[in-house]
């Protein structure tokens, strides 16, 4: 499979993959193009955690991806902005010790939260908005 962050994979066709090529794909994509974000394979990571979750049709994603392209970023950028939110929420979850009952309801709170100003605000659209250094 050939993977371009702004066409959205076949649902049935990513998820018949395993996630380690679901990896690789998003992986070699990134190899490709410029600038290279820094931790290829991180961020690699997230874009296929993230294509998976919306080729699952999870709701609070799939809804979270359309505001973002509506409101004026192209699928690549809005995937970022997904992403970014995840590594939070799981930073907070790492810190947290225990007091997150329920860590994927406040994952999902979070994308409902999310717009282009706030993901802006943390993230100049020219910076790496996956990167986990």
């Amino acid at each position: 499979m050939r993977y371009d962050p702004n066409i959205p994979p076949v649902a049935s066709e990513w998820l018949a993959l395993r996630e380690t090529d679901r990896i690789a794909v998003c992986e070699r994509y990134h190899r490709r193009v410029r600038p290279k974000p820094p931790r290829i394979k991180a961020h690699a990571v997230i874009h296929a955690t993230i294509e998976t979750q919306l080729a699952k049709g999870i709701e609070s994603v799939v809804v979270a991806l359309n505001r973002l392209q509506a409101d004026g970023l192209d699928r690549h950028e809005s995937i970022h902005a997904i992403g970014t939110v995840l590594i939070e929420r799981l930073s907070e979850v790492q810190l947290a010790d225990g007091r997150y009952d329920d860590p994927v309801y406040w994952y999902y709170q979070a994308l409902d939260r999310l717009t282009v100003d706030s993901w802006r605000s943390k993230f100049s659209p020219s910076r790496d908005a996956t990167d986990t250094r």
